[in-house]
């Protein structure tokens, strides 16, 4: 039950954190050439709801096997998390924007850092809480 609210919360957040980019980022760029939310709208949104589908199965992934090898380093554990979302959204960022419109457009990359780590904090201290929550057992 844990990994399933697990990978509920992280499409949230991915698909948030997805949105967050195209909103503070995306929205600069005033060309017919890239197709973001306000050219292609709806679609877009489909198409980051599903990238946040495989960025948290992948985060699930690693927070399966952290919890069998490295449940008490906790500096790890948050580390971890901020890193990948970092990761992601510097693979993302490099996707999504060209370097014609990082450069015409002076798009800020450390806003993807910012949005992305930010959910894998999120991600990390969700992880933290459902960790606590243990369930009772039965009499």
């Amino acid at each position: 039950m844990r990994y399933l609210i697990l990978w509920f919360v992280s499409v949230i957040l991915f698909n948030g954190a997805f949105l967050g980019l195209e909103l503070l980022e995306g929205n600069k760029i005033t060309t017919t050439e890239y197709y973001g939310l306000r050219n292609i709208g709806v679609t877009f949104l489909f198409i980051t709801f599903f990238l946040s589908i495989i960025v948290s199965a992948v985060f699930l992934i690693i927070t399966a096997v952290l919890h069998r090898w490295a449940r008490r380093i906790w500096p790890l554990h948050y580390a971890l998390y901020c890193g990948l979302g970092i990761y992601a959204g510097w693979r993302f960022f490099y996707t999504l924007y060209n370097e014609s419109f990082v450069s015409e457009f002076h798009l800020n990359m450390s806003t993807a850092y910012m949005v992305f780590g930010a959910a894998g904090l999120l991600y990390s201290i969700m992880d933290t809480v459902l960790g606590r929550v243990q369930p009772r057992p039965a009499h």
